[in-house]
């Protein structure tokens, strides 16, 4: 299965330690996916629940994972392999582990794979966030979160064995609410 990638072109959390957060999920959540910030993480005041959007929570700050790639592999006896393959498209954020995540600003500027996102393109200009569901889904502008299409470009992909490129799309943060 191929999961979203994303690349965080120029975001205003690069520069700013508060609006880098660490969280946990109950569900596995792919890089480039959105969310909001939930309770602390019972026993471990540093990292933060990932909460779902939803129609009650999408006019509240999101949050994008954008966790660095380390693909784990894990046997049938439980046991974990740590980078076995170096392609991207193989990781995911694993429920229960931490996520790295930053906070959206308008203005932000990202990267986001043809498989991060939800949807058909059609001629939709925007993803946006959905209710139950943390991949950004095309669609039109709407007064929740919305990134707004700049351009149409690739990712370059090592995968062990050379290397190839995935369809990607250029956004800049629009509206959070």
């Amino acid at each position: 299965m191929a999961y979203g990638i994303v690349e965080l072109l120029s975001v205003f959390a690069h520069n700013v330690d508060a609006e880098n957060i660490t969280f946990v999920s109950a569900d596995d959540i792919e890089n480039g996916s959105v969310f909001t910030l939930g309770t602390r993480v019972t026993g471990n005041e540093d990292q933060f629940n990932a909460v779902k959007p939803a129609t009650a929570n999408i006019a509240k700050q999101f949050y994008m994972a954008a966790s660095p790639i380390r693909v784990i592999t894990t046997l049938g006896d439980g046991s974990q392999f740590v980078d076995l393959t170096p392609n991207p498209k193989a990781f995911i954020n694993v429920a229960g582990q931490p996520i790295d995540g930053v906070a959206l600003k308008i203005g932000d500027r990202v990267r986001l794979s043809e498989d991060a996102i939800g949807g058909s393109k059609g001629s939709n200009t925007a993803v946006v966030a959905t209710n139950a569901d943390y991949k950004l889904n095309w669609g039109a502008a709407i007064s929740g979160l919305t990134l707004t299409l700049l351009d149409t470009t690739y990712i370059s992909v090592a995968d062990g064995f050379g290397s190839q490129r995935v369809t990607a799309y250029d956004f800049i943060v629009s509206a959070i609410a």
